[in-house]
């Protein structure tokens, strides 16, 4: 089992067992995000919050529940048009802000696609249950969660030691509930009894007549595992970067 031990200077957070150099805290478009390295990956501590892709383009915020339903390129908002929250959770993105060539994360990250995060949770199990990454089996997906989970905004305070509930941050990914835009524009599922999804950049293609959908992973209050799934475009959740 790898040792758990945690090292944090300059907002960096490391978690030793591994052999590549520390991760470096990017700055980007005036913000510094902390960061976190599980064995082979860096990881962002936080979820993105940039207004503008990689190339300086601003990226179109919307407003209206009609206009973001029938967007067919990047979007980007608040959880509830709310700058607070948008502050603590992140920005929120539409799958077409994903996938626009002009790069979504800092200059030498990019959005992970679902084969990278199938590797964080290998990589997660190997220390926790003593399971090799290579030839790994997906077994481990139903205890990633509580590792990943936030010790934050989960749970009402007097729920949070519940069994099977319990949020770990095992390893610094902070991951919070931060909730979704619906494709109706509608917002659900921030704080309290709620859930934090995060796009990948791997795409479902379906016949011409409907539209492609892009894969993400989720993490839900009612249970530790770490979800798989896929979405339309026109959905807005939350996303990590992980280093080239």
């Amino acid at each position: 089992m790898h040792a758990r031990l945690y090292h944090i200077l300059f907002g960096l957070v490391v978690v030793s067992g591994c052999s590549r150099q520390p991760c470096t805290s990017p700055h980007w478009f005036g913000y510094g995000y902390e960061v976190v390295q599980i064995v082979d990956q860096c990881w962002f501590a936080e979820n993105l919050r940039s207004e503008y892709y990689r190339n300086g383009d601003e990226i179109v915020y919307e407003q209206e529940d009609q206009e973001w339903k029938k967007a067919n390129a990047g979007r980007r908002c608040s959880y509830a048009h709310d700058e607070n929250k948008s502050a603590f959770f992140g920005q929120l993105y539409n799958g077409y802000t994903v996938l626009d060539e002009r790069g979504l994360c800092p200059w030498g990250w990019h959005v992970p696609k679902d084969e990278e995060w199938t590797d964080l949770v290998a990589f997660l199990s190997e220390g926790a249950v003593d399971i090799e990454a290579e030839g790994w089996n997906g077994l481990a997906d139903w205890e990633v969660g509580q590792m990943l989970k936030s010790t934050c905004c989960w749970m009402p305070e007097d729920l949070s030691d519940v069994p099977g509930l319990s949020a770990q941050d095992a390893y610094g990914f902070r991951a919070l509930p931060a909730g979704e835009r619906g494709f109706g524009g509608f917002f659900s599922k921030a704080g309290n009894y709620g859930s934090g999804k995060w796009w990948t950049a791997s795409t479902i293609a379906y016949e011409p007549a409907r539209q492609n959908e892009i894969r993400y992973r989720f993490i839900d209050f009612r249970d530790s595992e770490l979800h798989q799934a896929s979405a339309m475009m026109t959905r807005g959740l939350s996303v990590r970067c992980v280093e080239d």
